[in-house]
C-alpha cells in the first residue's frame, strides 16, 4: 500500500512491495507429467506424516484431497537438498523421527558433499557438479533483465559419479519400455538440452544458435516495457 500511495508503482525503479520485479524470456523445460496422487500435505509437515501420518487430517492437518492420511511417509526422496536436518524446525524431533527405521524405511539421497542430511540416507548417490556437465539455465529473478546460458563443463567428470538425468532413465529403462520411452523421449541428457535451447529460440528468434551459443555462453535480453506503468494513469 506504502508503494501504491507514494506513487512508485509502474515506473523505473519503483515496485509494488510484494517481490522483486523478474523477466522471463520464456524458456522451454521439461514437460511435466500428471502425478496420479492427488493428496497433498504441508512441504513443514513431512516429519509429521512419518511420525503419525495416519492420524493426520485436513481440519487438524491441512491435508488436501482427503479428510485424512491413509498411509504415513516409508520413502524419502532427497534430491540436492540438506533439506532432512538443519533446514527444517526441531532437529533433536526430526533426528528422532529419522533414526527409527520403523517409520521411514529408506531414505535415498542424491548430492555433491557429505551434508547432514546425506548421512541419514540408506542409499547415497553422486551426482555430478554443474560445472562437470552441460547444461541449458534460466535466470532467477532477474530484474527487467532476462537471460538464459547454455553452461559447457569446465572439467571432465570425476570418479564414478553420474548425472540425476542418467540416474533416473536407468530407473526407468528398469521398470520397463514404456516408462522409459514416456520418461526420456528417445532423447538423451545432450540431446534435451539441443531440443530445450531451439524450442526457446522459438519464443526469441533473435537468440544464437546452439553452436554460436555453446561459445558466447548467455544471451540476455531487457525488458521492453514497464510493468503496471498504466497504472498510475488510471483514475
Amino acid at each position: 500500500m506504502l508503494s501504491v500511495l507514494t506513487g512508485n508503482v509502474g515506473i523505473n525503479g519503483g515496485n509494488s512491495g510484494v517481490r522483486e520485479g523478474s523477466w522471463d524470456l520464456g524458456v522451454e523445460w521439461f514437460p511435466m507429467l500428471e502425478n496420479p496422487v492427488k493428496t497433498q500435505i504441508s512441504v513443514f509437515t513431512w516429519t509429521d506424516a512419518i511420525d503419525h501420518g495416519t492420524e493426520m487430517t485436513a481440519t487438524r492437518d491441512g491435508v488436501r484431497g482427503k479428510e485424512k492420511l491413509d498411509v504415513p511417509i516409508k520413502f524419502l526422496w532427497c534430491y540436492a537438498s540438506n533439506t532432512l536436518i538443519n533446514q527444517h524446525g526441531d532437529i533433536n524431533h526430526t533426528h528422532e523421527v529419522l533414526q527409527d527405521d520403523s517409520k521411514c524405511e529408506m531414505i535415498v539421497g542424491i548430492d555433491h558433499f557429505m551434508t547432514a542430511s546425506a548421512k541419514y540416507c540408506d542409499i547415497l548417490l553422486p551426482d555430478l557438479m554443474p560445472t562437470e556437465q552441460e547444461d541449458l539455465i534460466s535466470h532467477e529473478s532477474a530484474g527487467n533483465m532476462g537471460y538464459v546460458i547454455l553452461a559447457q563443463p569446465a572439467t571432465s567428470a570425476k570418479f564414478e559419479r553420474k548425472p540425476i538425468y542418467w540416474m533416473l532413465s536407468e530407473v526407468a529403462k528398469r521398470l520397463g519400455p514404456d516408462v522409459y520411452q514416456t520418461f526420456t523421449e528417445g532423447r538423451s541428457q545432450h540431446e534435451w538440452i539441443k531440443y530445450l535451447h531451439a524450442k526457446t529460440k522459438e519464443r526469441n528468434p533473435e537468440m544464437p544458435d546452439y553452436e554460436e551459443m555453446k561459445t558466447t555462453g548467455i544471451f540476455k535480453k531487457k525488458m521492453p516495457g514497464r510493468t503496471l506503468r498504466r497504472f498510475p494513469r488510471i483514475p
